[in-house]
């Protein structure tokens, strides 16, 4: 225990330098474009002091998010990616500043020195990064094990250009030997205490069905997971990698990160409680509804698949007769069209036996999902994550289960923004894959703003 939180603290240390070298950077940034743009009172003092209460911090809080956004202070990448990936965020937040200053007229901001940050601002963010990073590579707080898996020893030319690489905060390489065909239980043995590094697998040699098992199994150990190719066939996603002529793709589980789930736990956990406070009248109405035409009980509670498999009770208003169960084996035993429509989407589209006309409303304006926000501040739920499955689908999951239950299942998702209920099992299990795979703050931003219009449209919703 003391080992890991020793290793977190590192962590944070290095997070907080490397957003303390992007303000150094930006302040000195700010300070040589305000003096360029007025050369006549170079490093004049009172014309710094005018700007950069204001100014400043508005630019730089534009250009902190942006990075922030772009895993910046989360995500490993080499010398050349981290360099691609703030010029596109330096791009993109000089941008949004202009639309903030003449599209919206809310500050009258100098266009000369918007054009000097943007011009001088990529290098002089990149050099800091260096600095810092090597800085800290060589005190031992930026650094980070990683594990090279094969048939055969990788070559020492490999294990020089990533194994000891200050910038990406490589050290301690290590070689695992595997055989073929891949046992699970043997990687098990290998890794079971293991934590905190980073795996490079050499695929030459393993089957393409052995590297999808080798992968899925690993996933449960490692922080990020690097294929060597060949590759074809593998659910590959994120940028690829390349040091000097080492060519790398990249396999993410971005939710199963430490620092993604911290991050994304915080802003929830804020939405959560604004969200609460603007429903707390439409939760006062429905429960006082259902009482007065249904009666007892409000809230109806199902066990659903929460995190690493685990059972939580999910909580829903209740949109069901007592004896639903009865009444739906009943319809589907006189209805084999009813019957073939449950196997395929485990929905009914049209009528269903077991629903009030409380419910039927309810249900499609999904107002009977609105209880789920006490799953979230129990820690049940997350407010944006994979759809919440019933134990009895876990068969059904097949190969996704293991990626999907990694994390807490959300009162809204991809898939709700995709289709809903209108998508087959299948579609809804790889939507759900992807979003655990793919996450980012701006995937939650954006199905988090679209949910609301999927609903109004009620399309899916039954």
């Amino acid at each position: 225990m003391a080992q890991k939180i020793f290793i977190t603290g590192k962590k944070i240390l290095s997070v907080f330098c490397f957003m303390l070298s992007d303000f150094i950077s930006f302040f000195l940034l700010y300070i040589l474009a305000v003096n360029i743009k007025n050369w006549g009172r170079f490093f004049s003092p009172h014309l710094l002091e005018t700007r950069f209460s204001g100014e400043f911090l508005l630019f730089f809080f534009i250009w902190f998010v942006e990075f922030l956004l772009s895993g910046l202070y989360t995500k490993r990448r080499t010398i050349s990616e981290e360099a691609r990936s703030i010029m596109l965020a330096h791009v993109r937040s000089s941008i949004i500043l202009l639309a903030i200053s003449y599209l919206l007229k809310i500050l009258h901001i100098s266009r000369g020195i918007v054009l000097i940050l943007l011009i001088l601002g990529g290098p002089f963010f990149l050099a800091g990064r260096i600095f810092v990073k090597f800085l800290l590579y060589r005190m031992g707080i930026w650094g980070k094990e990683v594990v090279f898996i094969g048939l055969k020893p990788v070559s020492e030319s490999l294990i020089k250009k990533i194994g000891n690489n200050f910038f990406l905060g490589y050290r301690s390489p290590s070689f695992v030997k595997i055989e073929n065909p891949v046992s699970s239980e043997k990687i098990f043995q290998k890794f079971h205490d293991k934590k905190n590094f980073d795996i490079i697998i050499d695929s030459s040699g393993i089957k393409k069905e052995y590297i999808v098992k080798l992968v899925e199994t690993l996933g449960n150990f490692g922080d990020s997971i690097m294929l060597l190719p060949d590759t074809s066939g593998v659910a590959i996603t994120g940028q690829p990698i390349v040091a000097g002529d080492t060519f790398l793709l990249t396999v993410n589980l971005n939710l199963a990160k430490p620092w993604n789930i911290y991050i994304k736990n915080a802003m929830e956990l804020f939405l959560t409680i604004i969200i609460l406070f603007i429903i707390s009248p439409v939760l006062f109405v429905i429960t006082l509804l259902i009482l007065l035409f249904d009666g007892k009980p409000v809230i109806f509670s199902q066990e659903r698949l929460g995190k690493n498999g685990r059972s939580f009770n999910l909580y829903k208003f209740r949109t069901m007769f007592p004896d639903a169960n009865e009444k739906l084996n009943d319809y589907l035993e006189k209805n084999n069209s009813a019957k073939e429509e449950w196997e395929k989407f485990m929905k009914l589209k049209g009528f269903d036996p077991r629903v009030t006309k409380i419910g039927k409303f309810l249900r499609k304006w999904s107002l009977d999902e609105l209880p789920q926000i006490f799953n979230v501040l129990k820690g049940d739920m997350s407010l944006i994550g994979p759809r919440p499955y019933l134990p009895r689908e876990m068969e059904r999951m097949g190969m996704y289960k293991d990626v999907i239950l990694r994390v807490k299942p959300g009162i809204t998702g991809l898939w709700q923004v995709s289709g809903r209920n209108s998508l087959e099992f299948e579609d809804r299990l790889k939507l759900d894959e992807f979003y655990v795979r793919n996450w980012s703050l701006w995937l939650d931003l954006i199905i988090l703003f679209k949910t609301p219009f999927v609903v109004l449209r009620s399309k899916g919703a039954y």
